[in-house]
């Protein structure tokens, strides 16, 4: 492959003195790009010294400070990155707030109407480094590094005018993981996302976990163990093509120094009763799957292809079979 020429786009400035600056210093988040603009965060930096939100045209003029943080109530080193709905950004920082433990904040493309929307207070509803959001209609999700029940990070959502918070989930710090950094990302009506450490036996090498938007039917998806090849440590976020999600690890490998890995989703089928019908659903995430069912499992099981169609409802496949008396069928998901 021949080697390509990287165009820088813009320069931050020196931080004088340290750690003070007009345009902010340090980005560790990913850019969210909207049009012919970027729109991204910085550490620290800024007349506040605290981290800055900055846009930039793709040719790199038009460089814009949008925001820039000075402790208190707006909080402090934003490190997560933005998400982008219409003409409003969505963001975390890592200290800060009310407590000094995190905020959630929104502020206009053009840098008005910034606005704290969330406080975490490090109780139940989480608090330090919240990762980056997931946002779904009028719905944030995120993950905070610490607090909830036994302070070892939460799964929350809460309303984009910072309304209606809920904690999904508090890890233990067991076998369900431990401080999870990246944040989430949705698909359907499932959250997914990772945990740099905890899992299977809790021993500490991390997992990555999936959860329901409602907060149910918290699942393990994969515990790394440390040893052979897959890695450990999966600290960094996700990314989902199809039915696979794919993902990085810090540490491990066959040299020690992280991975890339795959895992290939498993779709959930569920039968619910509903009068004289059985309700089949499975998520519309769930790509290329047909819906088969048999009368027996032994070793004369023919499988049949389900002849009605799933219908789409409230993100889930659906298909209602009716009952019959004395009469047992199995299904099954088949790619």
């Amino acid at each position: 492959m021949t080697a390509q020429t990287v165009t820088p786009l813009y320069s931050f400035t020196p931080l004088s003195p340290s750690p003070y600056n007009s345009d902010g210093a340090d980005p560790s988040a990913p850019v969210v790009l909207s049009g012919n603009t970027l729109y991204g965060t910085t550490w620290e930096g800024g007349s506040g010294g605290l981290g800055t939100v900055f846009s930039v045209h793709v040719d790199g003029t038009g460089f814009t400070l949008l925001h820039t943080f000075g402790g208190g109530s707006d909080g402090q080193h934003p490190a997560a990155g933005l998400v982008l709905s219409g003409s409003t950004l969505y963001g975390t920082a890592d200290l800060g707030g009310n407590s000094g433990r995190g905020t959630l904040f929104k502020l206009n493309t053009d840098g008005t109407g910034f606005v704290p929307i969330y406080s975490f207070s490090g109780g139940l509803d989480g608090g330090a480094l919240p990762g980056r959001l997931a946002l779904s209609g009028n719905t944030l999700y995120g993950t905070t590094y610490q607090g909830g029940a036994t302070d070892r990070g939460t799964i929350f959502k809460v309303d984009t005018d910072g309304s209606s918070f809920t904690s999904l989930y508090s890890f233990t710090g067991g076998t369900d993981g431990n401080g999870p950094e990246a944040g989430l990302i949705l698909a359907g009506n499932i959250l997914y996302g990772t945990t740099g450490g905890g899992g299977g036996s809790g021993t500490g090498f991390g997992a990555v976990f999936a959860i329901n938007t409602d907060g149910t039917g918290f699942t393990i998806i994969h515990a790394f163990t440390g040893g052979g090849s897959e890695g450990s440590a999966p600290e960094a976020g996700l990314i989902q093509s199809g039915n696979t999600l794919y993902g990085t690890a810090f540490k491990g490998g066959e040299f020690g120094r992280g991975t890339v890995f795959s895992i290939a989703l498993l779709p959930k089928l569920t039968i619910d009763p509903y009068g004289i019908y059985g309700v089949l659903k499975w998520p519309t995430n769930a790509i290329g799957f047909t819906l088969q069912s048999t009368t027996n499992l032994d070793a004369t099981t023919v499988w049949l292809t389900n002849s009605v169609r799933p219908v789409v409802v409230d993100g889930w496949n659906t298909v209602s079979n009716p009952f019959v008396t004395g009469k047992q069928r199995f299904y099954r998901l088949i790619k």
